[in-house]
């Protein structure tokens, strides 16, 4: 059986790998830590059924530093984005910018698995 696959755009690793033990026995995940690593695996990959995005890949300037990487994808992407920052205003302005979802980092792999019916 194939696994779907899903790339999770998020640069802290802590998240990372607790996504990745949460999901990886259901799912096939590729990683982005920086934005041109999401560029690269997204154009790797066109059979990617999900993206999940933080809005902040600098942590340490915590900014939203993401809105042009997603308006980016969603222009080729048809399938579920899910903004996935710790704070709730990146994550509206992150749905403006072409995520049609959005999570809490903690509540992200329920999304994940609701969207894509695991």
């Amino acid at each position: 059986m194939i696994k779907l696959k899903i790339l999770i755009i998020e640069d802290n690793s802590f998240w990372q790998e607790s996504y990745w033990h949460q999901l990886e026995d259901k799912i096939t995940i590729l990683q982005a830590f920086t934005e041109e690593e999401a560029r690269e695996i997204f154009r790797q990959n066109p059979d990617i059924a999900l993206i999940v995005m933080d809005g902040c890949l600098q942590a340490q300037k915590n900014c939203l530093d993401t809105l042009d990487l997603t308006e980016e994808i969603r222009k080729s992407f048809a399938g579920p984005m899910i903004a996935a920052s710790g704070d709730q205003h990146f994550r509206c302005l992150l749905q403006d910018a072409g995520c049609n979802h959005q999570a809490s980092k903690k509540l992200l792999p329920y999304k994940i698995k609701e969207l894509l019916k695991l």
